[in-house]
Parts: C-alpha cells; sequence; structure tokens
C-alpha cells in the first residue's frame, strides 16, 4: 500500500508538469484509440479479401482490398510517427522543467545537508533517475495505456467474429497473468535495488576520489577496495537478476503464444470443423493472435522501464 501511495504521490506532481503541454498531450491521447482502431482493422481485410475476393472469385474488388489495406498500414505508420514524435517532445521538455526545479531546489540548501549527503546519491538522483523518469513517459506510462486500448480492441473483434475461437485463445490466459504478475513484483525489488545501489557506487567513487591523498596516507587502498567490491558485486547481482526476470517473462509469453496459436488451429481444423469457420476466418484468428500477444511482450519490455 505504500508503495501504491508513493507512486500516486509522484504521478499527480509529475502531472503538474505535464499541463504546460496540454495541447500536444490533448493531440498525443487523442491518437492513440485511432491507432488502435486501425491496427485493428487489418487483419478483418484480410479475412474480407480471403472469403468474399479470392474464394468466390471476384477479382474485381481485390485492387480495393489492396488499397483499403495499404492505406491503413501507411495512415497507422504515420499516426505513430506523430504520435511518438509529440511523446518525446513533451518528455524532453517536462524533464528539462523538472531538472530546473531541482537544481534551484538543491542549490538553496543549507551546506549541512551537503555534509550529510554524499554528492554522488545526489548526482545520480539529477542524472539517471531524471532519465528514468523521461523513459517511463516516452516509451512506458503513455505507450502502456495504448497497448491496453490494443488489446480491448482485438478480444472485441474476435468476439465479434467467432465466440468460441475467442474463448479456445483466452485459455492459457489466467495462468500467463499470473506468472505476469509474479515478475512484476520480483522486478520491482529489483530495479529498487539496482537504483539504490547505483547511488551508493557514484558516492563511493566521488569520495574516494576527492580524498585519494588521505586514503593514501592511511594505507585505506584494501579497504576502500573491499568497499568498492562489494557495492560492485551488489550492483552485479541485482542487474542479472533483473534481466533474468526479464528474459524469463519475454519467452514465457511467447511460447504461451505459440501454444495458443496451436490450440487454434487443432480446434478449428481437427476438433470443430464446422463450415462457419472459413480460411479467411482463421487467417484472421492467426493475425489476431500474433497482435494479441505482442502487446504483452511490450508491455513485459515496459515493466523494465516502469519499474525505474
Amino acid at each position: 500500500m505504500s508503495n501504491f501511495k508513493t507512486d500516486r504521490k509522484y504521478i499527480i506532481q509529475y502531472l503538474k508538469y505535464l499541463k504546460r503541454y496540454r495541447r500536444r498531450l490533448i493531440l498525443s491521447l487523442i491518437s492513440i484509440p485511432l491507432i488502435s482502431l486501425i491496427h485493428v482493422s487489418q487483419p478483418l481485410i484480410l479475412k474480407f479479401a480471403i472469403d468474399h475476393v479470392f474464394l468466390t472469385k471476384q477479382f474485381q474488388l481485390l485492387h480495393w482490398v489492396a488499397i483499403a489495406l495499404g492505406a491503413a498500414v501507411v495512415l497507422e505508420f504515420s499516426l505513430r510517427s506523430l504520435q511518438s514524435y509529440l511523446f518525446q517532445y513533451i518528455g524532453q521538455h517536462t524533464v528539462t522543467d523538472i531538472r530546473k526545479d531541482l537544481f534551484t531546489h538543491v542549490t538553496s540548501f543549507k551546506m549541512g545537508y551537503f555534509d550529510r549527503t554524499p554528492q554522488g546519491i545526489l548526482t545520480s538522483r539529477l542524472t539517471n533517475d531524471l532519465e528514468s523518469l523521461n523513459d517511463s513517459f516516452a516509451t512506458g506510462v503513455v505507450t502502456l495505456i495504448a497497448d491496453v486500448l490494443t488489446l480491448i480492441g482485438i478480444l472485441l473483434a474476435m468476439l465479434f467474429l467467432s465466440v468460441e475461437l475467442t474463448i479456445v485463445t483466452l485459455l492459457m490466459t489466467p495462468p500467463l497473468l499470473f506468472f505476469v504478475n509474479i515478475c512484476r513484483k520480483k522486478l520491482r525489488i529489483q530495479y529498487n535495488s539496482i537504483r539504490s545501489t547505483i547511488g551508493k557506487l557514484n558516492a563511493s567513487i566521488q569520495e574516494q576520489l576527492e580524498g585519494l591523498s588521505i586514503i593514501q596516507q592511511y594505507n585505506r587502498q584494501p579497504l576502500n577496495q573491499d568497499h568498492f567490491d562489494t557495492l560492485n558485486t551488489n550492483y552485479r547481482k541485482a542487474t542479472i537478476s533483473s534481466v533474468t526476470y526479464d528474459a524469463l517473462l519475454y519467452s514465457v509469453i511467447e511460447s504461451t503464444a505459440s501454444i495458443t496459436l496451436g490450440l487454434v488451429i487443432g480446434y478449428a481444423l481437427g476438433i470443430n470443423q464446422s463450415t462457419t469457420i472459413t480460411i479467411g476466418l482463421l487467417v484472421a484468428f492467426i493475425d489476431y493472435i500474433q497482435k494479441f500477444f505482442q502487446p504483452l511482450k511490450e508491455i513485459s519490455n515496459k515493466f523494465a522501464v516502469l519499474q525505474h
């Protein structure tokens, strides 16, 4: 609960800076459902092409289908490019404003604060953490919303095409969500450890460089080396653990997508051989399954960004 309250506090403070770029933010948010809608419509165009053009041999409609599919791809690419530019613009300018305010705030502290706080930790907070904040906005939170909207659109389209195939597709979802939640908690612990340790590492290096003459006078090189090795080892272990959980999550999602694809094909061609499942419907579902798990893969990758 404390983590939730802390995150909520940070989000509220961050929103105050985002309000300065309200117009660009609104424009970028409007593009999210439009991109999701165009993305979801492409398999429906393929289904129409197979079932109503190729199988019925109405090739006079083929050029219209090609134009519709090409327009959807080009429009999606254009909107994604515009959206990416706007998010990066807002993120960079917001971080610049925060950095200016933080610099003014830090320089107003009394000297006693700097005597108690290592300069390396302050440097890490003013540089690394702010860059992580920018990444969290530009490639994390907002694109996470876009992925969720895409998933909802894909589910609605799948239910519209075939309820039974949608149920088969969702069979593997509950255990996958359970595993994703476990990895999310583990990743949060590891990234908190990484952030804490990198600040201590920077502080240790800065202090030893400034006091190098004193260290040599008292022959403390072995003790300082042991202290640095301990911090470096902790940082390496936390980083390896985070990479391991992130890679495991990605591979599990990839495996689940392959299993789901096999279940849908097996059900459509083996167990259920009714005429309601056409070739176009099966091709559309295969495309939707790939599009369904792609946002899940992206969400797993965004955990690495958001946990910072």
